[in-house]
């Protein structure tokens, strides 16, 4: 398996968790880029952030560690985000917060077998944007919609949207070093 292999499973697990909501298919899909590409910080740093989303703290230092190992592989602006997260980690921010849901069960394929109402289904894009889970907002929000617009839940939309882009775009700073680097190989 190639290095490229390997990010193409990460793109098709950042896929699964930034657009899809499925937070559990993302998990395995960022597990199994690791495996092939064990040494890339910026596949452990999303899958920690991923875990750590959802409550897994333990498992999420696990791989924050194997970020760090690594870091000599990231961007100074990577290297930076790395330790923006190590800090919220140790602060435990997200972790006080009371939620609908356990953070493990907001996954839209468990989510939809449950038949919540529009109520629910805004309540839990709000919560999921509060996890950093925005894949499952943005999917909870085009649920919730239905067959009116609400120009409020619009912006609210668009502001998931965003985050999501700007998510995806720190995923590809912190790996500017390493290609910057292949290229003047």
């Amino acid at each position: 398996m190639t290095t490229a292999e390997a990010q193409q499973i990460f793109d098709d697990a950042n896929y699964l968790w930034f657009y899809e909501g499925l937070t559990q298919q993302a998990i395995a899909t960022y597990k199994e880029a690791l495996t092939l590409d064990n040494q890339n910080p910026v596949v452990a740093y999303q899958l920690a952030k991923a875990l750590y989303s959802i409550g897994e703290r333990e498992e999420a230092l696990n791989y924050l560690n194997i970020a760090e190992q690594h870091r000599d592989r990231l961007s100074e602006q990577g290297q930076q985000y790395l330790d923006e997260f190590k800090e919220q980690y140790m602060a435990d921010a997200l972790g006080q917060v009371e939620h609908s849901f356990p953070a493990s069960q907001f996954d839209i394929a468990q989510l939809e077998q449950k038949r919540l109402t529009r109520r629910e289904w805004f309540r839990i894009a709000l919560e999921a944007y509060e996890l950093e889970l925005y894949g499952v907002a943005l999917r909870a929000y085009e649920l919730y919609e239905g067959d009116f617009v609400d120009f409020d839940l619009m912006k609210d939309e668009e502001e998931v949207r965003y985050q999501i882009e700007l998510n995806l775009g720190m995923l590809e700073e912190m790996s500017q070093k390493s290609s910057d680097e292949k290229k003047s190989s």
